[in-house]
């Protein structure tokens, strides 16, 4: 028998990869050159938009099915706080964080 905690990490998981492979498949829907000059308009290199895109589709499936969850949380985790750093940053116009 499955206890709480085993129920709840597998829809914990299931939603997030979900969740990642709806945003990552969205990102080549609209084109992924749109992405790529949001990209590029708040300093990171262009074609780094295809991995991102690839890690979030790719990435969703398989932390949605449960392959090398631990693997690919951390390289999600990784992705999601430096894009958001750095979107925060280019936004703000300062940072703290020195990216540099």
């Amino acid at each position: 028998m499955f206890n709480k905690f085993e129920v709840s990490t597998v829809i914990l998981r299931i939603v997030l990869g979900v969740s990642f492979f709806i945003h990552g498949l969205a990102k080549f829907q609209g084109g992924i050159e749109n992405t790529v000059g949001w990209f590029e308009s708040i300093g990171i290199l262009g074609f780094l938009a295809y991995g991102v895109a690839i890690l979030e589709t790719v990435g969703g499936i398989a932390l949605a099915v449960g392959l090398f969850s631990k693997v690919i949380s951390g390289r999600l985790l990784r992705e999601w706080v430096g894009c958001g750093i750095r979107a925060r940053c280019s936004i703000l116009g300062n940072c703290c964080v020195s990216l540099n």
